[in-house]
């Protein structure tokens, strides 16, 4: 994980970033991806839902996709799928 915003930013150069993950995942790690992408130079949105199978669902996409749209996440832009 601590590579992640280095390695990215070779690849997609920085700028704006989501991270998508459950709530379980997000108490153990998330705030570190966070903390990395940021010091690289990432502007981080994020979308945390609830584990489990049950919320991985049409539901939870439609979700996730109008938070991306929200928060004006464009073509150029990345999604972080962050799980366990």
């Amino acid at each position: 994980m601590e590579k992640a915003g280095r390695l990215s930013a070779n690849i997609i150069g920085v700028g704006k970033v989501a991270i998508v993950t459950d709530d379980i995942v997000d108490r153990l790690y998330a705030s570190r991806l966070q903390q990395v992408l940021e010091k690289t130079g990432y502007t981080v949105i994020k979308f945390v839902f609830c584990h489990g199978e049950a919320s991985k669902n049409a539901a939870t996409y439609i979700q996730l996709l109008h938070f991306l749209a929200k928060n004006h996440l464009v073509r150029t832009d990345a999604v972080f799928a962050l799980g366990g």
